[in-house]
């Protein structure tokens, strides 16, 4: 890996919390079940033992161990990103959450429940303009340029189902892509399976996290702080579907005509593959309308998910415009475990407003303002249609008296 400053990067120096515990005993209410004893809400109610989490050693200080049995683990974050923000944690039960930040890794677009970081995507094509001063550690994160680099016109401005951009292919025409990554980078995707066109590279350069105590073998850099090499340990968590789990594929397609008339987009393919990474073909899955047409725009889905064979390594995803005419669109694109729970967002790239909110369904709620960045209008996207559910004005009265 590259050689880097450790401090500048984030990668060290940074105190952030890590797992939480919550200390669970039996209390002192004798009192209250007794009628004539002297209920005290000020005095009653106090813990009857309690243990310190931390003992204080020769050594400083370490976890008592006979204080296992009382604190209870509340919550733990498992990855922060260079930055600070958060992007995946469980709970008490071990039941994941993750989060996916855009425009810069500075605004969340998406948070999935009972997911894990390397579980879950979305794209809404809308914050690509946000790359400057990209370097060699640092790549577009779960973006489909990262999966297709090699498709320059893959986002326009112009009909979209959130914002002002969506992904189109033209007609005739077809785009074959990965949607598992690592960071040290893919093997050599341009040598396809057997039988398939040629796919997307990947770069090999990394997206940097904040390397947690405890893992040092992960960094290895002079004590005195001259040279600190990165290296895999050191990446972001990347997207990479397993085997043997089931995951769901949702998007929204239109096409010139569906925009046109109203009518269900026809003559677009979109499928999914799961291969080996001998090359071997374990499965195909074709994405299908699921739901009505709204404004033009109609969902697609694997219907039942997507279960993924043992021995998986990575998932295809190809789309195909069969119109000679047509213009195909897609937006909105989520990956998730079958089982989570995502919410996404869109933001106007301009102004950084909430554009848009994409609930667990991928049916999106519209937020309008005025010039002055008053919130005017609220919009519910529903299988009857576009629903206006709020709209508010705001006047300023004038405070001159006429005589």
């Amino acid at each position: 890996g590259e050689v880097v400053n450790p401090y500048v990067e984030g990668l060290l120096g940074n105190w952030r919390p890590g797992p939480t515990y919550t200390y669970y005993a039996q209390r002192d209410n004798v009192a209250f079940a007794e009628p004539t004893a002297n209920n005290s809400i000020r005095t009653k109610g106090t813990l009857a033992n309690f243990t310190p989490f931390w003992n204080f050693t020769t050594d400083g200080l370490v976890p008592d161990p006979m204080a296992n049995d009382n604190w209870t683990l509340a919550n733990e974050v498992s990855i922060y990103d260079q930055h600070g923000s958060i992007l995946e944690s469980r709970d008490a039960l071990g039941i994941y959450s993750a989060a996916q930040y855009g425009y810069n890794e500075n605004l969340v677009v998406a948070v999935a429940n009972n997911a894990r970081s390397g579980e879950m995507f979305f794209d809404g094509f809308e914050d690509y303009d946000f790359q400057d001063g990209e370097t060699s550690l640092e790549r577009p994160f779960r973006k489909f340029v990262v999966y297709h680099p090699d498709h320059p016109n893959l986002i326009r401005r112009g009909p979209a189902h959130t914002g002002r951009y969506a992904a189109a292919l033209d007609p005739s025409e077809t785009m074959i892509l990965t949607i598992r990554d690592n960071c040290s980078g893919l093997p050599d995707l341009t040598e396809p399976p057997p039988g398939e066109a040629e796919k997307g590279s990947v770069s090999p350069s990394t997206t940097l996290k904040s390397i947690a105590a405890g893992e040092p073998e992960c960094a290895t850099y002079d004590i005195f702080g001259q040279r600190y090499r990165s290296n895999c340990c050191s990446c972001l968590p990347t997207l990479a579907p397993q085997g043997e789990q089931h995951y769901h594929i949702s998007m929204w397609v239109a096409t010139e005509t569906s925009l046109l008339c109203g009518a269900s987009p026809d003559q677009i393919s979109v499928g999914a593959a799961a291969y080996e990474s001998s090359g071997t073909l374990l499965g195909n899955y074709d994405l299908s309308a699921a739901g009505p047409v709204i404004e033009g725009w109609q969902r697609y889905e694997v219907a039942g998910g997507i279960d993924l064979p043992s021995g998986t390594d990575r998932v295809y995803l190809t789309f195909e415009n069969l119109s000679t005419e047509d213009v195909f669109y897609f937006d909105d694109f989520r990956f998730q475990p079958f089982r989570s729970n995502m919410q996404s967002y869109v933001y106007d790239s301009a102004s950084l407003r909430l554009w848009a909110t994409l609930d667990e369904n991928n049916y999106a709620t519209f937020y309008e303002y005025d010039d002055e960045g008053l919130l005017v209008r609220v919009k519910r996207e529903t299988e009857a249609g576009v629903m206006t559910v709020q709209e508010s004005r705001t006047v300023l009265t004038s405070n001159n008296n006429e005589e």
